[in-house]
């Protein structure tokens, strides 16, 4: 045992990013395997399903135009999904088409490339500071409680964030090396890729140009800038320009709904964002991040200034959610770190020992509250009883025509995930306040996409017999009795099937915000004949 210890403290000395690598890569490999469904709506509906049904033939959600009465782009960079497109097309010529077998591969490939920010997390660090600082923040990239669930999801926030911490290093290494021209070209055409993920992270590429024009860098700004430029000329504008007929097309639709539409969604308070970055990294380690974070900005204005940039927009913005400030996560957490020891080199002696002591006690407790958290949230099945209802009805998808999924008791209806189903059928919705513009049922028989919400469930008989759904999934179980008796009047034979739950962090998140939707779904069979037809 003391000579297991002595060649695992010799290769930390030695090897720590090599050590870390392991541990981050064994931590998301039980993501991999037992972390499930998925994290947030958009990590699925924007990523997974749009791609996965343009594979068999149809446009789930209308985004292509040739879809469309009157096209309109919809405001979501194509580039990602384009993606999976390409991963999914090459799973069903390879045989691979069961949807949980698909998302193990999906989840495997994330979280190697997750593994990109741990490397440079610690290069950047390395290049700005000292090997102890580095390894610090290389570790807490690898194994901090969130980041194996977050680093093998779908979300655009944390995908984009190897290509930022990528282009950065690249700029920051041309500077202390006093690189040639071309390398501050190729560092603007890596970052470029973020951009076509995640459009906001424009704000921390633009603060990482302006901190080199700060630097009086010019021509490097300009040259970075360009490099930018091409890329996303190439990835967003070329396309955007055949599919729509003109060019960054999705970049103006979601720049134009986002300003429009800026106080229709959760507006929070302007430190909302800090809270978060603070939160996520617990306290009391997380206050200190926050104050070495604020004074890092001369030292290592390089890294700040683009940091801050991000995090001012979003705090002044008046949308806000808490996923939309991951992308500077891990720069937070690198400048949150030197800022802290800087300036603790920059006071006397005692001074230094008491913050490096207290940093040490800071960093104790939360390994101490993150070794509690990191497996039940690595191994957290996200979303579980709307997966594993699809799960469930994919073993009769054969006979499945439509399905009518009833959530009067809300008053909007739970999007099911209906990529886990494995077959693209019509999915009739049922809120307590749909479309209150449709008072007949004309329009939700034509919509084109699967989903179609209703404003009364009797529209169902009218539909043909052969495409009546035959199955309901009543989605909560609030007012569960009254509406069943009232869809019942509709289906007299329906019979109860299975109550999916969800998992236990699904319900905890419930619990503690009821706009979490994480409720069971009670499966009924509607009792339509399958083979009856008008």
């Amino acid at each position: 045992m003391k000579k297991f210890t002595a060649v695992i403290q010799q290769f930390w000395e030695e090897k720590p990013l090599t050590l870390i690598l392991i541990l981050g890569f064994i931590l998301r490999m039980i993501s991999v395997i037992f972390s499930h469904g998925f994290g947030m709506l958009d990590d699925h509906f924007v990523v997974i399903e749009p791609p996965a049904s343009w594979v068999e033939g149809v446009d789930q959600n209308n985004w292509l135009p040739w879809n469309q009465e009157n096209a309109k782009p919809t405001g979501h960079s194509l580039f990602y999904p384009g993606l999976h497109f390409v991963f999914f097309t090459i799973l069903k010529f390879l045989g691979i088409t069961e949807p949980v077998s698909q998302m193990y591969i999906n989840r495997f490939l994330h979280a190697l490339f997750s593994l990109l920010t741990i490397i440079y997390g610690y290069k950047i660090t390395l290049r700005l500071s000292d090997k102890t600082i580095a390894k610090q923040v290389a570790i807490i990239l690898a194994a901090a409680w969130f980041m194996p669930f977050l680093s093998v999801r779908n979300l655009i926030e944390i995908v984009c964030i190897p290509f930022m911490m990528a282009g950065t290093y690249l700029v920051i290494k041309a500077l202390d090396e006093n690189k040639s021209l071309f390398s501050f070209f190729v560092a603007g055409l890596v970052i470029g890729f973020a951009f076509s993920i995640r459009l906001q992270t424009i704000l921390y590429i633009g603060g990482l140009g302006l901190a080199l024009l700060i630097m009086l860098r010019w021509k490097e700004a300009f040259v970075f800038g360009f490099g930018f430029l091409l890329n996303a000329v190439l990835v967003q504008g070329i396309p955007d320009f055949f599919i729509w007929g003109y060019p960054f097309a999705e970049f103006i639709e979601y720049y134009s709904y986002n300003v429009g539409a800026r106080n229709e969604y959760f507006t929070g308070s302007p430190l909302m964002f800090i809270e978060v970055l603070a939160g996520i990294y617990l306290l009391p380690l997380g206050l200190a991040l926050l104050f070495g974070f604020f004074t890092s900005w001369r030292k290592y204005l390089i890294l700040f200034l683009p940091t801050f940039c991000f995090l001012a927009f979003h705090s002044m913005f008046p949308n806000k959610q808490e996923r939309f400030i991951l992308p500077i996560m891990p720069m937070f957490l690198m400048l949150g770190m030197m800022g802290y020891f800087y300036f603790a080199s920059t006071r006397n002696i005692n001074l230094k020992g008491k913050l490096n002591k207290q940093m040490k006690v800071y960093i104790i407790i939360f390994w101490c509250i993150n070794i509690l958290l990191l497996p039940i949230i690595s191994t957290a099945y996200s979303k579980r009883s709307r997966v594993e209802s699809m799960v469930y009805l994919s073993k009769f998808k054969d006979q499945i025509h439509s399905l009518f999924v009833e959530e009067s008791s809300r008053e909007s209806v739970t999007m099911l995930p209906l990529y886990y189903l494995g077959k693209w059928v019509p999915e009739y919705q049922l809120g307590s306040k749909m479309d209150q513009n449709n008072t007949d049922c004309d329009s939700f028989f034509t919509k084109a996409s699967v989903y179609k919400p209703i404003t009364d469930s009797a529209c169902l008989l009218q539909l043909p017999s052969k495409v009546k759904p035959e199955y309901v999934l009543f989605v909560g179980d609030q007012d569960l009795d009254q509406r069943i008796e009232k869809t019942r009047k509709l289906f007299p034979n329906m019979k109860k099937e299975i109550v999916i739950e969800p998992g236990l962090i699904d319900k905890i998140m419930h619990w503690l915000n009821k706009w979490n939707k994480n409720v069971p779904v009670i499966i009924y069979k509607s009792g339509i004949p399958v083979d009856q037809v008008n």
